[in-house]
């Protein structure tokens, strides 16, 4: 919320075009977490796939569908 009481705006298409775009080339997670914190997603299920992603490229493993997946179980 901001400090008018009303809801930040959001869009579900982007967030969902972020993650998929990591999943298509996970190289660009570099670019993206200089820009894109967990905080800034707006629904839990995609804030948790992308701290996922984060912790999957911070330690060095792949970032796909197989790992991501696991790693949500």
């Amino acid at each position: 919320m901001d400090l008018a009481g009303r809801a930040m705006p959001y869009s579900v298409e982007a967030e969902q075009s972020v993650l998929g775009g990591i999943l298509i080339d996970h190289n660009c997670i570099t670019a993206v977490s200089e820009r894109i914190g967990e905080d800034d997603f707006y629904f839990e299920h995609n804030r948790a796939i992308y701290g996922v992603m984060l912790e999957l490229f911070n330690t060095n493993r792949p970032i796909d569908l197989v790992t991501v997946s696991d790693a949500l179980k």
